[in-house]
């Protein structure tokens, strides 16, 4: 009787070992996937992050794209301006050449 009280205490003491073993090897999994978790969350926060910035760097690209067709109108313009600027100092000249012979 007293083997067999031994034998079921060793039986017991290994379940107990065993179930602590378990147990353990949970708390580890939980806290695994708890950084996992947290790990997760940060890279999103990082893409959100990122497509933020993308977002503001392809609407800093179309205000560059409209300035810069802005400035080649102004160019167009200032050029037109410039070419007319000419002619009229041409007739002006010639007015006073005009004038002058009279």
């Amino acid at each position: 009787l007293r083997e067999q009280l031994d034998v079921e205490t060793r039986r017991v003491d290994q379940l107990v070992r065993d179930h602590r073993e378990a147990f353990s090897r949970d708390g580890e999994a939980e806290e695994q996937l708890q950084q996992m978790r947290s790990t997760v969350t940060a890279l999103q926060d990082r893409l959100s992050e990122a497509s933020n910035a993308a977002i503001a760097s392809s609407e800093m690209l179309k205000k560059v794209s409209t300035l810069k067709a802005e400035l080649q109108h102004a160019r167009n313009l200032h050029t037109e301006a410039q070419a007319q600027v000419r002619e009229l100092q041409r007739e002006l000249a010639s007015a006073r050449a005009v004038e002058e012979g009279v």
